[in-house]
């Protein structure tokens, strides 16, 4: 049954209010997320300013053979922790967030070879494989207790929702999928399973916009937000066309700089527009329990 379109004063009548030290919680974890992707952003650019010549890498994952390495891959370990811990408005929206944060630590931890030799420093020497087989393992092995302790915590609460069963399938297929792959591969994920992860990331971010624009009725704000996932889609497809035919000329340090600035926007604006309430209407399922 299709939900009924609320009027801006109905929709504000179901807004979720969070008490005091649980709103504040809830803005600071909201801003956390922009700084982290912000210390990430701002390291990238010092790297830049003392790069010869102030070369580019040919996408910001490639930094990881720069510098820039540690406030990467902790920054996208602090983003992956936030999008799971806030609570989407609605069951859909909470499945997309926590699907983006199981993505991006693989993201992480399972690099790219730099596609120029551009550097501060000369390129270190690392135990790739041997890292990746490490770190792959550790996140699958806390995921799948993290997903197993959910569905006991859903089962003894007696949880019925079919869109928090859905959220958690999701989730428990989505780590499955990489155990499968980890355990089949050997130690030789690098580096398609960045790519995947990549495109599970920024795909789920673009439908939690999309969400945002469809639980906005009536409002300014569902204008913002599906120009904001238009550009962002577009940035898919720039980002698709450039791995199908490099000669296209976009590259991704571009496209990825784009969507991480598109999805930043969003996030703060989404951010101002819940800032007293936290959450959106009851009526998609805020009720549900599809987060740890």
């Amino acid at each position: 049954m299709p939900r009924p379109t609320l009027t801006p004063r109905e929709a504000e009548a179901h807004l979720v209010h969070l008490g005091g030290h649980a709103r504040e919680t809830y803005r600071w974890l909201r801003l956390g997320l922009l700084a982290a992707l912000g210390a990430v952003v701002t390291s990238g650019l010092i790297e830049w300013s003392r790069a010869p010549g102030h070369c580019l890498q040919g996408s910001l994952s490639a930094y990881y053979w720069t510098p820039v390495r540690p406030m990467l891959v902790g920054g996208l370990m602090a983003f992956a922790l936030g999008l799971i811990a806030v609570r989407g408005s609605t069951d859909a929206e909470d499945t997309a967030l926590n699907l983006a944060g199981l993505f991006a630590p693989i993201v992480a931890v399972v690099p790219v070879r730099p596609s120029t030799g551009c550097s501060s420093v000369p390129e270190p020497v690392l135990p790739v494989a041997a890292g990746v087989d490490n770190n792959i393992r550790a996140l699958l092995v806390i995921a799948g207790v993290v997903v197993a302790a959910v569905a006991v915590a859903l089962v003894l609460h007696r949880v019925r929702i079919a869109s928090v069963w859905t959220g958690w399938a999701l989730a428990a297929a989505t780590v499955a999928g990489f155990a499968g792959w980890a355990l089949g591969a050997g130690g030789t994920m690098e580096p398609a399973a960045h790519y995947v992860a990549a495109a599970g990331v920024f795909g789920c971010l673009v439908v939690v916009v999309l969400l945002n624009a469809r639980y906005t009725p009536g409002s300014r704000l569902t204008t913002v937000y599906l120009a904001l996932a238009a550009a962002m889609v577009l940035a898919l497809l720039l980002q698709g066309l450039h791995l199908l035919v490099p000669a296209f000329g976009w590259t991704l340090l571009a496209t990825e700089t784009a969507l991480v600035a598109l999805f930043a926007v969003f996030w703060l604006v989404q951010t101002l527009e819940l800032w007293d309430a936290g959450v959106r209407p009851a009526r998609a399922g805020v009720q549900g329990r599809s987060s740890p």
